[in-house]
């Protein structure tokens, strides 16, 4: 068989498969249909730090099992800000108010404002020689993400959590991918870390980059094909992180807080 005639019949083959899938997803969902996000279990990874009460420090931790990776790729289909305030370190790990989209507070029962950017516990301070005090109310984002196996055959969603020492390099690392002017999953965006040292301690830092070459075009489509399914799926998972075990409650007491939060974005 010559090699054109072997690339014909891979083209029709392909184009048979999607004729065969098109036609099966018009029969209907099956028990899919009936499936809602509080019915799914999304990884979710986050940045272990030297203060976190499980993981190993620099690693980034699933919820799946506790798994252990030292970076995390995928193609970021979806991009969701939060803020979350916690009491006092030690008193409970329920928050005293979130928000799960920035923008106003997600209910009644919190104690803040309820427009984020007007409350008061969102608000810069000043303190002493006029250094800044950061707010008692903490901002986060999610990035709902693609994920590859090894063979970069199939692809999964997965959640990863951002936040405290990690929202500068990630505002600059967003401002990056805007530059680009590309969907975001038409490449990899990789996620690790590295060990930072100051006066106050030892930290680890969130280290973004994203691959030069774009992923391949059956990949990218098919990606675009199952990104609206992602995000139908995750539902609250964007939300919020209530978690306080990885960071720090925004009262630092117990936590070591890295100079990045300490400044204004």
């Amino acid at each position: 068989m010559s090699k054109a005639t072997e690339t014909a019949t891979a083209q029709e083959t392909a184009l048979q498969s999607q004729a065969d899938n098109a036609y099966i997803r018009s029969l209907g969902m099956g028990a899919i249909d009936n499936m809602d996000a509080s019915m799914i279990k999304m990884p979710r990874y986050k940045l272990v730090q030297n203060t976190s009460k499980k993981g190993t420090p620099g690693k980034w931790i699933s919820n799946i099992d506790n798994d252990e990776v030292d970076s995390i790729a995928g193609a970021v289909l979806a991009i969701s800000q939060s803020r979350v305030m916690f009491g006092e370190v030690g008193k409970g790990d329920k928050p005293l108010c979130k928000s799960n989209d920035g923008i106003r507070k997600s209910s009644a029962d919190g104690i803040g404002d309820s427009y984020c950017a007007k409350c008061r516990y969102a608000q810069w301070g000043k303190g002493q020689g006029g250094a800044s005090i950061k707010p008692a109310c903490s901002q986060g984002y999610s990035l709902l993400i693609a994920q590859p196996d090894a063979e970069m055959e199939n692809w999964g969603p997965a959640i990863v959590t951002i936040k405290g020492s990690a929202m500068r390099p990630a505002k600059a690392f967003f401002t990056a991918m805007k530059a680009r002017n590309l969907p975001s999953f038409a490449y990899l965006t990789t996620l690790g870390s590295k060990a930072e040292v100051t006066e106050k301690g030892r930290f680890f830092q969130t280290v973004f980059s994203m691959s030069e070459d774009l992923l391949p075009i059956e990949i990218i489509k098919k990606i675009a094909e199952t990104s609206s399914q992602y995000k139908d799926f995750v539902g609250s998972d964007l939300a919020a992180d209530v978690d306080s075990e990885v960071d720090d409650h925004g009262s630092g007491q117990g936590f070591y807080t890295p100079p990045e939060g300490d400044l204004p974005f």
